[in-house]
Parts: C-alpha cells; sequence; structure tokens
C-alpha cells in the first residue's frame, strides 16, 4: 500500500491523503472539510450525492466491503474500470474533452474526502449504513441453504464449545479483513488494524458463538415440542452412526426385498446406538411398551414359519412329507411310463450279467416275483443248479426282469436300514453294492432303461434317497455331495423332500428345548455346508445353486438377529426396580456428580460435568411428563416394520436435519460474522 501524508488546517481539522496528491486536490478538499467544520454555507448536496456518499461509499464502501471500498472506487475511477476496454474507453473520452482521468492517489484522496465529509456532515445516517452493510452478511446466512444430509446436532454442551470456537475463528479472520482494509497509512498502520479487528472479532464472535446454542438450547429444552424433541433425538442418533434418512431408507427396503419382512432398524444395524435406543425405549416409560414387547414376541413366535418357507422355496418343495412323496411318485412313474415300455422287451443277456445275477440273495427273487404280480408281469426261474450243483442262469432275461430283481434288492436294502438313523448294516450294504454293478452293467446295453430310471427309480430307491435327506444334518457335507452326485432326477426329488423334514425336525427340536432361537441351529459351519451341498440337488446350475444357497443363509443370519434384537430389547423382571433406581440417580445425581467432579478435577471439571448431565437432560425434557412423551413420539422411528411405516419416519427425520442443518449454519457463521462487523463500532468508538 502507499504512503499516507496528514495535512493539518485550521480548527483542529486533520486529512489524510496518499503521498504524492496535487496541491489542487488536497485545496479542495480541506476548503470543503473546513467549512463543514465551521459551519460556513456550502452548496448542499443533492439526493443522489447523498446516497452516493452516505450509502454507497460508507456503507457499501466500508461496511459490506470490509474498509476496501475506497480503494476499489479510486482503481476504478483511475482505469475506466479497470479493463482493456474501460482503459480505451477512458482514454477516447479525455481526447474529446481534454480532461484527463484522475490518478489513483487523487482518486484515493477524493473517494476518503467523501467518506469523512459524509460521516461528518450525516453522523447518524452514516453509521446506520455502515453498521448494515457490515451486518449484511450475517444477515444473508440467515437463509442458507440447509444441507440434504443429516446435521450435527450433538450434547448442548458439545455445541456450546463447537460454537465458540467457529465463532473466534470467523469473528477472528472476518475482523482482521476489516481491520486491514479500515485502516489507512503504510504497512504498519494495516498490520495493527488486522491485529486489533482479528482481537476484536474473535472475542466477539466467540462470546456469541457459545450464547447462542445455550440460549437456544434452552429455549427449546422449555418449549420445545415431545414430537419437535423426538425427531432432533432421532435426527442426532443417525448422524452419530454416519446414517442419512434416505440411506436408512435404502438399507431397509434392501434387506426387505431379500426376503425377510418384519425387521425393524435395530435388525438392520446390530450393535449400534440405534440398537441401543431401542432397548432404552423399552425399558423406561412413555412408550407403549405392552404393544411393542408384544410385537417383539409375535414375530418371534412367527420365526418357524417364515423359516420354513424359505426353505421350501430354495428346495422347490413342500413340508408335508408323505402326501408329497405320494404325489411325486404318481408323477414320476406316469412320466416314466412310456420309457419304460419301450425298454422292458429288450434282451440284454451276457455272461457277465449272469455272474452277478447269481449273487443275488434268494430273498430278492422272491420279492422281485411279487412285484411283478402286481404290476400283471411275469418273472421266470431264472437262476437254477447246473449240472455241477452249482447257481447259474437257466432261462433268458429281458431288461424287465432286471427291473424286478432290482426292486427285490430295494426292499433287502429298505428292511435293513436303521429308520431313525439311517445307517446300513452289513446286509443292506452289500444289496446296495450288488444293485450298483447290475444297474452299471444294464445300462451299457440299455440307454432307454438308464433314462427311464432317471425318469423314476422306483419307490423304494426314491424313499431311500428320501431318508438321506432326511440325516442331512448328521452327515458331512463331503459325503452328501458325493450322494447327490450319484442320485437320478427322482431320487433328488425324493432327497429334497427328506431335507425339508429334517428343517422341521430341526425347529421342532429346538422348540422343544425351549429356546428361541432356532435360527442359530442352522447357521453353525457344518450345517451350513449341507444347506450349500442340499441346494446342488435342485435343478439348476451350480452357481445359481451357490447363489441360492447363500441368500438363504444370509435370510437366516437376519432371523436370528432378530432374535436377538428381541432378546436385547425385551425388559427383564427386574425393569420396575431399574426405572425407580434412574429416578432417584436422577434427582440426586446432579448434586452428587457435582461433588464427585469437584474432588476429583476442580471447579472447571465440576462445571463441565454438571453442564453435560444438565445437557442430557435437557435434550429429552425438562420433565418426567414431557421425557415421558418425547419416549413415545419416538417409537415410529425404531419400530417400523414395513417400508411404508419406515418412510414416513425418515420423511419427517429428512426435514429435521434440513432444518437443523440450517440452524447449524447460522450457529457456525453468525456469531462469527457479526463479531467481525463489531469493527465498525470500534472504530466509530476510536473516532
Amino acid at each position: 500500500m502507499a504512503e499516507t501524508i496528514t495535512v493539518t488546517g485550521p480548527e483542529g481539522l486533520s486529512v489524510q491523503f496518499p503521498a504524492g496528491t496535487s496541491k489542487d486536490v488536497i485545496n479542495k478538499v480541506m476548503t470543503e472539510a473546513y467549512n463543514r467544520k465551521i459551519g460556513a454555507k456550502v452548496e448542499p448536496q443533492t439526493d443522489a450525492e447523498i446516497g452516493r456518499d452516505v450509502i454507497g461509499r460508507v456503507g457499501v464502501g466500508q461496511g459490506l466491503m470490509m474498509g476496501f471500498g475506497d480503494e476499489i472506487a479510486a482503481y476504478i475511477r483511475s482505469t475506466g474500470g479497470g479493463t482493456t476496454r474501460g482503459r480505451a474507453t477512458a482514454a477516447a473520452k479525455a481526447r474529446e474533452t481534454g480532461v484527463q482521468p484522475p490518478s489513483y492517489e487523487q482518486a484515493l484522496a477524493e473517494e476518503r474526502a467523501g467518506i469523512a465529509a459524509a460521516r461528518e456532515q450525516y453522523p447518524k445516517s452514516a453509521l446506520a449504513a455502515e453498521l448494515t452493510g457490515a451486518l449484511a452478511p450475517a444477515v444473508a446466512t440467515l437463509g442458507a441453504a440447509a444441507p440434504v444430509t443429516a446435521a450435527r446436532t450433538g450434547t448442548l454442551a458439545g455445541n456450546i464449545v463447537r460454537g465458540a470456537g467457529y465463532g473466534m475463528g470467523v469473528g477472528a479472520g472476518t475482523g482482521a479483513i476489516s481491520g486491514f482494509g479500515t485502516a489507512e497509512g503504510g504497512a504498519g498502520n494495516r498490520a495493527l488494524g488486522a491485529t486489533q479487528g482479528a482481537l476484536i472479532g474473535g472475542v466477539t464472535g466467540g462470546v456469541l458463538g457459545a450464547a447462542v446454542p445455550a440460549a437456544s438450547g434452552f429455549a427449546q429444552s422449555l418449549f420445545a415440542s415431545p414430537e419437535k424433541r423426538a425427531a432432533r433425538w432421532a435426527s442426532s442418533l443417525l448422524e452419530s452412526e454416519n446414517l442419512t434418512p434416505a440411506q436408512v431408507k435404502a438399507d431397509y427396503a434392501a434387506a426387505q426385498a431379500a426376503g425377510v419382512k418384519p425387521e425393524i432398524l435395530a435388525d438392520i444395524y446390530p450393535g449400534s446406538g440405534i440398537a441401543r435406543e431401542t432397548q432404552r425405549l423399552i425399558t423406561y416409560p412413555g412408550a407403549d411398551r405392552r404393544t411393542l414387547t408384544k410385537d417383539l414376541y409375535e414375530r418371534a413366535r412367527e420365526q418357524g414359519p417364515r423359516i420354513t418357507t424359505e426353505f421350501e422355496q430354495a428346495l422347490g418343495t413342500q413340508q408335508k412329507i408323505f402326501p408329497e412323496f405320494e404325489a411325486l411318485e404318481k408323477a414320476r412313474r406316469t412320466n416314466a411310463a412310456p420309457l419304460y415300455a419301450q425298454a422292458y422287451p429288450e434282451q440284454i443277456r451276457n455272461k457277465a450279467l449272469d455272474d452277478l445275477i447269481t449273487r443275488a440273495p434268494d430273498e430278492a427273487f422272491a420279492e422281485a416275483r411279487k412285484a411283478a404280480r402286481y404290476e400283471g408281469l411275469d418273472f421266470p426261474d431264472l437262476v437254477g443248479t447246473n449240472r455241477q450243483g452249482k447257481r447259474a442262469v437257466v432261462f433268458d432275461y429281458t431288461v424287465k426282469d432286471i427291473d424286478m430283481l432290482k426292486r427285490g434288492l430295494d426292499d433287502i436294502i429298505e428292511r435293513n436300514t436303521d429308520s431313525i438313523t439311517g445307517k446300513l448294516n452289513s446286509e443292506a450294504r452289500r444289496a446296495v453294492s450288488l444293485k450298483d454293478d447290475i444297474l452299471n452293467a444294464v445300462d451299457s446295453q440299455s440307454p432307454s432303461y438308464k433314462m427311464a430310471r432317471e425318469a423314476w427309480a422306483g419307490p423304494s430307491s426314491v424313499m431311500s434317497s428320501m431318508k438321506k435327506g432326511q440325516m442331512l444334518f448328521n452327515e458331512r457335507s463331503e459325503i452328501t455331495a458325493k450322494e447327490i452326485a450319484k442320485m437320478t432326477d427322482s431320487e433328488k426329488d425324493g432327497f429334497l423332500i427328506g431335507v425339508l423334514d429334517a428343517v422341521n425336525q430341526k425347529m421342532a427340536n429346538t422348540a422343544q428345548l425351549g429356546s428361541r432361537d432356532v435360527a442359530a441351529k442352522f447357521l453353525t459351519g457344518n450345517a451350513k455346508d449341507q444347506i450349500k451341498a442340499a441346494l446342488r440337488a435342485t435343478n439348476r446350475t451350480a452357481d445359481e445353486a451357490e447363489k441360492l444357497a447363500n441368500q438363504l443363509i444370509d435370510n437366516l443370519e437376519r432371523e436370528y438377529q432378530m432374535q436377538m434384537t428381541t432378546r436385547l430389547a425385551t425388559p427383564s423382571a427386574t425393569s420396575p426396580l431399574a426405572e425407580q433406581q434412574q429416578a432417584f440417580r436422577a434427582t440426586t445425581g446432579a448434586t452428587t456428580g457435582f461433588l464427585s467432579d469437584l474432588r476429583s478435577g476442580g471447579v472447571s471439571s465440576a462445571l463441565a460435568g454438571a453442564l453435560q448431565r444438565g445437557a442430557e437432560r435437557a435434550s429429552l425434557g425438562l420433565t418426567q411428563q414431557t421425557l415421558e412423551r418425547t419416549n413415545k413420539a419416538l417409537t415410529p422411528y425404531f419400530f417400523g416394520r414395513s417400508q411404508p411405516e419406515v418412510n414416513t419416519a425418515m420423511d419427517i427425520l429428512q426435514r429435521t436435519a434440513q432444518e437443523q442443518g440450517r440452524y447449524a449454519t447460522q450457529r457456525n457463521l453468525v456469531p462469527g460474522l457479526i463479531g467481525g462487523a463489531t469493527n465498525v463500532l470500534a472504530g466509530e468508538i476510536n473516532r
């Protein structure tokens, strides 16, 4: 900045000019100032001139522009606007009129003389204009747009501390700028003005920054409705979890789309402040505890049917095992009949099959003869004794005869399988081995029989697969996968029916033991592996089965979380006693807490602790009645059990967040801007 000179005239008149100002300008300004000083007759200013000096130079230049208005105006006048076009226009006008534009120093002296004259001639109007200009940024901030995310609300004590910090920082910054701008003279004067402005603005802004949230919090504690109080509290809680109302709606919708329906927010965000608030609402007075507890128990009772439905949809079968099996048998037999009719007449005798047939026990032939008789077919005496006294095949056979013999072996296997554990004894294992060898030999000669058997392997074979499904959770997953790989389509159908029965039995056993955590039984490592293995038996690709299994397990984990929420939120038998203790602590805690803080941390710690406890109490209500009504108003935000309910609650919190965001903007900026504007008053006092 340019150096200045001070010109002193009669009557104690003193005016500063930029160094190098012409004598003509100095004489003109000093003459006008002197005439005003002694009250000599001066040509009255027009309204436009008054507006230019009072509103433009003082209000806008010194107030709104933080003291830089005179420099800006002088630069514009001396350069024709400061642009290339403006300079060209000014030069052209000078050539036409012969009058050169003033130099920057001359224009600056005239601007400052106009400011001084306006202040002296119209002191009240000039002060009002300058104050209005200085406070304009603070007033404009009151209408600032609110953010669309959740606003930081926090405790009253925290808001006071933050408000003081924001006010001090903004006030010191704006004060330093305005102090630098209003100071005149060299770098030393400017630095001194900036320092004084920073001190004045910082102190004033800090005091106002602390006072605004303190006064506002106190007023809200006294006059805010429970509904408003509840919305602010819930909005603050979401913000503490880094959540916005829009994000909550999206998270809830995504969870609901996966299948499990009666969730509340505590299920979606386990272990969060939201979950703890859910517990508090049921534990302490105000909310409709009876209704909320009933809702939690109701959805716990519905867990079994929901899990069954999840498995039914994943497995593609129903829970009524024997009607389902009978329907399966009828449908499969009908579809496979043409294939069996095509394969039955085929002659397939060879030495390898002869050797296998002679190894079958007499019991298998007897059962095969019975099966043929039921279907109106003949079963010849295939095996007899040759001349050497050894068993031998004595009759040619077809695919039909081999199929009857397979059924006889199936009956032996079924009779020698434990109905409870599904384990095969040695006789059953031998029959299984022989049956597999016979079928492998036949399949190589009669593809049509293999196709027929894949469509329908017979009730005994499918029943055996069903029993394997019933024993799913007693087996290892790698064994289950190998068994499924060997099954025909009809056997897989039976297996899946058995799996669903195993699920129902597992849930029934859990209920008999008095546990409500049914889903937890399916979330052990082996159980999850078995679920994934079982779904490979469905008519899906490997990737589809894997995806479906993962989704099913995710839903089981959500069911488990719902049970954990119910357990967390359900009030214990000692809740009434806890409420009485809480009420006693609320009445005595202020005094005892203050004394404890005073003893351990001194006066400052005691005051801070008292303020914090008071803020926590005030945030929910100063009276017990207000607290209870606030708790009741909080219920919809944490116990919505459907998408429309959650959306409605979050829309209210969105509007609350916007209001709080606007208030936060005002709280953080307005005190500091007002603090910076106090330099105007300080300058007037100095003058």
